[in-house]
């Protein structure tokens, strides 16, 4: 594995970063090797300095999980010539992810008309954030569900999509390591 051999050089560590202790629970030791590897890579990265919001790597692990569920159906959605959000559809509420920053108000803006004209019973947007990120406008707020991301979460996903993309079979690859992400999904869920 060519990144179990890859050194993580931190930038300037920021205060967040200093000398922080894992907060991750230790994994079986018959884990499968990639959830192994997954584990490495994530305290890597949480104990490195450098920023670890990384849209398209969330973009990317949102595609996979509703891919391969079976009870959710997976769209991306044109918002513009340029921009795009994705769609997790289950049962009779659907997901929104909008991936622009906060202050791409007319972007947010067109979201929230998407959602206004879902055909299902109840549509919810969803944006993440993290701890460095700026907060949306007033006027847009109450309409989107922001999801703050800590430090842990965003780690976790980095090495999520890291793993995922390296391997040979995403499925099973995302299979075993999805337990690893599951806080993040019951905080997706639980905003409907």
């Amino acid at each position: 594995n060519k990144r179990s051999q890859l050194r993580i050089e931190p930038n300037t560590p920021d205060k967040a970063s200093e000398n922080l202790e894992l907060p991750f629970d230790n994994i079986e030791h018959s884990a499968p090797d990639s959830v192994k590897d997954f584990v490495q890579h994530r305290n890597e990265l949480y104990s490195s300095g450098q920023s670890l919001f990384d849209i398209e790597a969330l973009r990317y692990t949102l595609e996979i999980a509703g891919k391969r569920s079976p009870i959710i159906k997976y769209k991306e959605l044109k918002i513009d010539q340029i921009t795009s959000a994705t769609s997790w559809l289950s049962y009779d509420t659907e997901f929104i992810f909008g991936f622009e920053p906060p202050e791409q108000i007319d972007y947010w803006k067109r979201v929230i008309r998407n959602s206004e004209k879902s055909k299902a019973k109840k549509s919810k947007i969803i944006a993440f954030s993290y701890p460095e990120s700026k907060s949306f406008n007033e006027s847009i707020k109450d309409k989107i569900n922001v999801i703050d991301l800590s430090r842990a979460e965003l780690a976790s996903l980095a090495a999520g999509n890291t793993v995922i993309q390296e391997s040979d079979n995403e499925g099973k690859i995302f299979s075993e390591i999805a337990p690893e992400l599951d806080s993040i999904w019951k905080r997706i869920t639980r905003s409907a």
